[in-house]
């Protein structure tokens, strides 16, 4: 039994957000992140802070049946795995980036960093999928995939890999991967290009790794879409697009780029 008083809850925004199925923690630098709950959403608490703050995984909202199942801060930016996707942020916090593992359904996710070097074991109903990223989860190399493999956790310690699984402990050595060939492509970048606040009229500049096709979406708060969908084919390189702002109340708004398979988010201000 627990002595009285050894151990405390912590956190009443868990508990608010209907969060107390805590996954995971994780620390970068001095902040305590947080992955729990099942409608997309995380937790942060700095040094002085009296409690978490949430952040939408989606930029937008409550996103219900995403559970965010692990973390990890790569020394530049924090990685979160969920039963769906794969979000990246450099602040732990919005505005976040979502990717799609190509993997289907997962039932769990896990991470190991070496310095830069990140290694995401991605669970599947079937089999376990070791990948690894050198731009913190923006693109990947060197998959392996292990049929009938459960992955629990990853670590990492003097460049060997150590995958928990539910068929024993399994390390992976230094050397036994080749990360690099060909450089890796740009990312997905998306920008206001004016200033914020702003008025009736916006520009905002993206900028594609490849040719291909794009759309760019426009939400408020609530998760409403407000503004007709731009979209078309665009070559690769840096672009820039008109938002117009007229009709709309003054607010916090989201511009969402969808393009590849992976998304980006721009908040905007509009006032009158």
């Amino acid at each position: 039994m627990t002595p009285p008083g050894t151990w405390h809850p912590f956190g009443q925004a868990l508990e608010l957000n209907q969060a107390s199925n805590v996954n995971s923690l994780a620390l970068g630098g001095t902040r305590l992140f947080v992955s729990a709950g099942n409608n997309g959403q995380a937790f942060f608490c700095d040094p002085g802070d009296a409690d978490f703050t949430v952040t939408n995984l989606d930029n937008l909202g409550l996103h219900p049946a995403v559970s965010a199942k692990s973390s990890a801060w790569t020394g530049t930016g924090w990685v979160v795995g969920t039963n769906r996707f794969f979000f990246r942020s450099a602040a732990g916090q919005e505005p976040w980036v979502v990717t799609d593992a190509g993997l289907g359904s997962l039932v769990w996710t896990t991470f190991a960093t070496l310095e830069r070097h990140l290694v995401a074991a991605f669970d599947t109903p079937l089999a376990a999928v070791i990948r690894d990223s050198d731009d913190d989860g923006a693109t990947w190399q060197n998959e392996e995939t292990f049929d009938g493999a459960f992955v629990f956790h990853l670590a990492a310690s003097g460049g060997t890999v150590y995958a928990a699984r539910a068929d024993g402990l399994w390390k992976r050595a230094p050397g036994s991967i080749s990360v690099g060939g060909e450089p890796a492509p740009g990312r997905l970048r998306f920008a206001l290009a004016g200033p914020q606040p702003f008025g009736d009229r916006t520009r905002v500049r993206f900028e594609l790794p490849v040719a291909g096709s794009a759309a760019i979406d426009v939400y408020d708060v609530s998760g409403r879409a407000v503004r007709d969908r731009i979209a078309g084919s665009w070559s690769a390189g840096s672009h820039e697009v008109e938002l117009d702002a007229r009709g709309l109340a003054p607010g916090v708004y989201m511009a969402v780029l969808s393009a590849g398979g992976i998304r980006d988010v721009v908040r905007l201000v509009h006032e009158r």
